[in-house]
């Protein structure tokens, strides 16, 4: 459907995003024989993410040294158990978690890269008792 127009159907998706590396915002309405609900839906960027297998922590360390990254860190509150925060991380925004028994489960190093422009994704992230400090690097 294309933006601005509306069309009928009994399902949704699959959906396509405009543009490459940018999150995707869809509005319209839900209807019945009986109501009419307005509805939005935000599809992540995380959707354009693939994991990256295969490093290890030393090459993420020269990478990380060699090159240019943006950086952005952050601290998230948690409500689950240390060994819950890795999985979902990883679940959730597609990442490879670089050598994963070496970490330990409150620290983990995470890689991946942009399916659509190839910039490059590392996510380094410390857990605590109640929180998670999240440092994320981006190559573009």
């Amino acid at each position: 459907v294309a933006s601005g127009s509306s069309a009928e159907s009994s399902k949704v998706g699959p959906f396509s995003y405009p543009a490459t590396d940018s999150p995707h915002e869809l509005k319209g309405t839900l209807s019945t024989a009986d109501c009419h609900v307005p509805i939005k839906l935000h599809l992540p960027v995380a959707m354009h993410f693939a994991p990256l297998e295969g490093l290890a922590l030393e090459d993420v360390a020269q990478q990380l040294g060699s090159s240019q990254w943006s950086s952005l860190s952050t601290k998230l509150p948690v409500s689950v158990g240390p060994d819950h925060i890795k999985p979902l991380i990883s679940s959730f925004l597609r990442l490879a978690e670089v050598e994963p028994n070496v970490s330990g489960p409150s620290n983990g190093t995470f890689a991946g890269q942009s399916a659509g422009s190839g910039a490059q994704i590392r996510l380094l992230a410390k857990v605590k008792k109640d929180k998670v400090k999240i440092d994320l690097k981006t190559t573009n």
